[in-house]
Formats: C-alpha cells, structure tokens, sequence
C-alpha cells in the first residue's frame, strides 16, 4: 500500500473543503430531483461530506497533535465551517438554513476524526 505523505492531504483536504463549499452554496434550479424525493437525504449528504472532511483534517493537521489540542482545534473547525455554510445559505438562491443540517454537520464531522484518530484509518 502507497503511504500518502500529510503534505498531500493538506492538499486533499484543501480540495475537499472548496468542494463541500461548492456543493453547499451553489444556487438550487427550484427543480425537485429524483433523489430530492428520498426523505432527509440531505442530512446523509452533510453527514458523509463532512465526515470525509473530518477525516482528512485529522490526517492533514492532527496526526501530530497532542489530543486536547486536536479535538479543541477539530470542534472549533468543525463548528465554524457547518455553522458559515448554514448561515450563507440563508443568502443563496433556492436554499435555506437548517439546524438539522448543522447537526448532521457537527456529528459527520466529529465522526471522521473519532474513526481516523482512534482506528487508525489510511
């Protein structure tokens, strides 16, 4: 197996982060979708984004870091991404601010750093 050094996953983690923004913050068509027919899809969707996100962050930056600062720095992180998309899109075109989101947000994101810290994901 190929080890993948932290500086690619600061990287990874880069691409990852504009691309929750991306997918959070993109204008809505109005138009429901197939999938927009399952009941709170959305919230897996949150939930899995950015539980990848919190497992990248750990693999990026908290590897080295002594657990009292890395979960300070994840919550902090965490909060302040889950809670600036949710409060954005209050401003985006065809989207709205849930509080279901930024839950689903906080426990994904808390999840993949729980799952990588204390499993040893690769």
């Amino acid at each position: 197996m190929v080890a993948i050094s932290q500086n690619l996953y600061k990287y990874i983690f880069l691409g990852w982060t504009l691309s929750i923004l991306f997918l959070l913050l993109k204008p809505s068509t109005g138009e429901p979708s197939f999938l927009g027919q399952i009941p709170h899809l959305d919230k897996v969707v949150h939930f899995t984004l950015f539980c990848v996100w919190g497992s990248l962050g750990y693999r990026a930056f908290g590897a080295s870091q002594s657990t009292v600062k890395l979960w300070s720095v994840a919550v902090v992180a965490i909060v302040c991404l889950a809670a600036g998309t949710e409060w954005l899109q209050r401003y985006v075109e065809g989207r709205q601010d849930d509080v279901l989101d930024f839950v689903a947000d906080m426990s994904g994101g808390l999840l993949g750093v729980c799952l990588t810290k204390y499993w040893k994901i690769n």
